[in-house]
């Protein structure tokens, strides 16, 4: 059992089951990411906006204590209700770990009758739970694992539809803008504990131009795109490694260390480079910048062979790889009124695109130069800023793209 709560295992997780919800609409993955979210915004925000680093794994010098039951103490608490509760639950007398009950479920469905009794004996053990002595708080706020959580609300919201993440994730990025970015002779800091410490790193920098990008896709504000812009340049500014087209791990004015070193795989986290190869692929196209899109092709060539072989390590690098081998569809919404079918376009799982709406006529960027704007909603699929016809229903243009996969090859297959 994993008892220290991280939030960037918790951010990545939401990210993870919020697309296995878009591809499959199993209501069990609704339930964890919302119960996932509640958690984060329980036990680890700082109400502001922000969100602290983690909780230990121990209280009392004793690993997990905060978290395990005894059936005895659920039956206290429970009552009546403590027999149906631990059939679900699988507590035993004997417990699952070390003598004690880690709450399981079988995953089978259960009646909306059930669902509201197992949650209202939920909500019971939780507040006997808050009188326990809680684990150690790390309560310093890193700029890396906020963007992280970010685009898993980002992601959240496109999965589910709720305006809570979508405002919970535009409240952080506020809150990152003001605590982090120029508060020190660099850009953005590293960490945050009543003052922004530390310049910040390529990882850093790299999951906030992600969420940036994200933001933009989930609100229809560009103006998160032209920040996230402003950041890129920098990162190249100031990480880049010349000879190889990588990027380094710290800034070339950071005095403090030996060496710059430069990390490319795949972690606990995605690595800073092949999140910014990511990011200047998609950037790429929404500001014309042909020079960006063959950097990250290069960063992603040199190290084909080892993701190749060993593609448990590189995750990130694979979904660029599989990105660049097809076409990246370009989407773009126009519309007096396009909340409700970007909505609807972004619960649907389309594994990488880069996506656009507006509800102006915009000669900013290239994708949307050109596209009219009317009372009903206009979507286009393009391809190098081409664009077929434009056909008005989300369910049209997921077809569209879903051909254009089946085509080159590649299986979009919702039952994966």
């Amino acid at each position: 059992p994993h008892f220290e709560k991280m939030l960037y295992d918790n951010a990545l997780l939401v990210t993870a089951m919020s697309e296995a919800f878009q591809l499959t609409k199993k209501p069990l993955y609704r339930e964890a990411i919302q119960q996932t979210i509640e958690f984060i915004s329980r036990e680890l925000s700082d109400g502001q906006g922000g969100f602290y680093a983690a909780l230990d794994a121990d209280s009392q010098g004793i690993e997990g204590k905060y978290y395990v039951w005894e059936a005895s103490e659920i039956e206290t608490v429970l009552g009546e209700e403590a027999g149906f509760f631990n059939l679900y639950y699988g507590v035993t007398e004997q417990g699952n770990w070390e003598h004690r009950n880690i709450l399981t479920r079988s995953g089978d469905p259960v009646s909306p009758a059930d669902a509201a009794r197992l949650e209202a004996a939920r909500n019971k053990l939780l507040e006997h739970r808050n009188k326990r002595i809680h684990p150690g708080l790390d309560d310093k706020i890193i700029l890396g694992w906020n963007a992280l959580m970010n685009i898993a609300l980002c992601k959240a919201y496109a999965a589910l539809g709720e305006d809570r993440y979508r405002d919970t994730a535009i409240a952080n990025m506020r809150f990152l803008r003001q605590k982090f970015r120029g508060q020190g002779p660099h850009l953005y800091s590293h960490t945050y504990k009543g003052e922004a410490r530390l310049p910040a790193f390529l990882d850093d920098y790299a999951g906030l131009i992600a969420a940036l990008i994200q933001l933009q896709e989930i609100t229809g504000d560009a103006a998160w795109l032209t920040e996230a812009v402003e950041v890129t340049r920098y990162v190249i500014s100031h990480f880049s490694e010349p000879e190889t087209g990588f990027f380094y791990y710290t800034h070339d004015e950071q005095k403090d260390v030996i060496l710059r070193k430069r990390e490319v795989y795949d972690g606990a986290t995605p690595s800073g480079n092949a999140m910014m190869a990511s990011n200047l692929l998609y950037l790429s196209i929404v500001f014309y910048e042909p020079e960006w899109a063959e950097r990250a092709r290069q960063m992603t060539s040199s190290i084909n062979r080892p993701v190749t072989t060993y593609p448990g390590s590189f995750g990130g690098w694979a979904t660029i790889i599989q990105a660049l081998t097809y076409s990246i569809p370009e989407v773009v919404i126009t519309g007096r009124q396009p909340e409700l079918t970007r909505k609807e376009f972004l619960s649907h799982l389309i594994p990488y695109r880069v996506f656009q709406s507006t509800q102006d006529e915009n000669t900013q960027f290239p994708l949307l130069r050109g596209k009219p704007v009317e009372a009903g909603p206009l979507i286009f699929l393009c391809k190098d800023y081409a664009c077929q016809l434009p056909v008005n229903e989300v369910a049209a243009a997921v077809r569209l793209i879903e051909n254009v996969y089946k085509f080159q090859g590649w299986k979009y297959n919702k039952q994966a």
